[in-house]
């Protein structure tokens, strides 16, 4: 977000921050943000306009809040990665409330900013003018492991996590293939004929870090699938915690067929499937999906005539800490509930731990009037 509070003076557009121009860069430069207040973009627009280094330029339309520009008035710009949408806010001072004055969809865009209140060209045209109280940025990013196995052979797509068959599952090595991209496994097998594999990289879902898994799948032959889990040592090993599967044909009362989320740590998640449940038996895409900010975990649904997801199930949660080490198994050693069916993809996203974000933080107070005028 940039939060800025400030007052222009008699001009069409001022410059909020950009960036400097190169050494004989005379044309105007792209990497600014200014404020279009004052004269009609095109027809009925006046808007702050972010023009981008990379990316697609965003103009947001001040309707008529674009008078309080010459008012000394706070002002916020916001961006969301979930949505990827930037909306300007207005600061009411009356009612002491942030008030939404518009918003736009982006694209993938990049931005390093080198100046503030300038520039547009090398000749400092629509440097800012007036009075300013203060600018504060602030940018929050997370590193993330993003993992995605398309299933044209045990690799991973893109950074490298590739599967191992189970050590436990040795005797499976003739009942699975791959075929144009899908994973497949023969039909009615018992549990212990069932394949399960290692993942070479261990990831991590917990309830401080935004995280979900999208997969794409056609069970067979089980009223309820593993997705991914824990790794048993011995086939005598008992039921272990840390995975998910998909309980879509096994009722646990009151008509609830749900997926199972039962962490390492934390307390088991049922999203019910209700009259959705069904569809696990067709070649479908699931989303799970975590949002740290809300504590919600969601299980949702791909409508791929209209490409947009349908919400399943939502339920807020408590804290939860879980890592997978494996694919398609193993609630217990005998491989009881292991993946059955098809699966054209799975693709996971996981922030790291709260530790690892990069957080810039600027704020300056000016005390003097900005004078600098050409």
């Amino acid at each position: 977000s940039i939060e800025w509070r400030y007052k222009a003076e008699n001009s069409t557009a001022v410059t909020l921050m950009g960036r400097a121009p190169a050494e004989g860069e005379t044309g105007y430069v792209n990497g600014r943000i200014y404020l279009y207040y004052a004269k009609e973009w095109s027809s009925g627009v006046y808007p702050i306009n972010i023009n981008f280094e990379e990316g697609n330029a965003v103009s947001i339309n001040y309707g008529e809040y674009r008078h309080l520009n010459n008012e000394m008035h706070t002002w916020k710009l916001g961006y969301s990665k979930d949505t990827k949408t930037i909306t300007l806010y207005y600061f009411n001072d009356a009612t002491q409330n942030w008030e939404t004055v518009g918003s736009a969809k982006t694209g993938e865009f990049k931005n390093t900013f080198t100046t503030l209140f300038g520039r547009q060209n090398y000749q400092g045209a629509m440097n800012m003018l007036g009075d300013v109280d203060y600018v504060e940025v602030n940018a929050i990013g997370y590193e993330a492991d993003e993992y995605r196995w398309d299933f044209n052979d045990l690799k991973a797509t893109g950074e490298k996590n590739d599967l191992t068959l189970s050590s436990l599952a040795s005797n499976t090595v003739n009942n699975y293939w791959f075929e144009d991209g899908v994973y497949k496994t023969k039909s009615g097998l018992s549990y212990t004929a069932r394949p399960d594999f290692t993942v070479e990289k261990p990831f991590t879902f917990d309830s401080e870090c935004d995280w979900y898994i999208k997969w794409r799948a056609d069970v067979q032959d089980g009223t309820a699938v593993m997705l991914m889990g824990p790794t048993p040592t011995s086939l005598s090993d008992g039921a272990l915690p840390g995975y998910i599967y998909l309980s879509y044909s096994v009722n646990w009362g009151n008509n609830v067929y749900p997926l199972v989320f039962a962490p390492q740590s934390g307390n088991e998640i049922k999203l019910n499937y209700g009259s959705y449940r069904l569809l696990n038996n067709e070649m479908n895409t699931w989303k799970l999906d975590y949002k740290k900010d809300t504590k919600t975990l969601t299980l949702m649904i791909l409508d791929e005539t209209n490409n947009t997801w349908t919400v399943v199930d939502s339920k807020t949660v408590t804290e939860f800490s879980t890592t997978v080490t494996n694919l398609f198994g193993r609630t217990a050693g005998g491989a009881n509930m292991n993946f059955t069916g098809s699966v054209d993809y799975i693709e996971v996203y996981t922030e790291k731990h709260k530790n690892a974000q990069r957080n810039l933080c600027i704020f300056m107070l000016f005390s003097k009037r900005i004078i600098d005028r050409l």
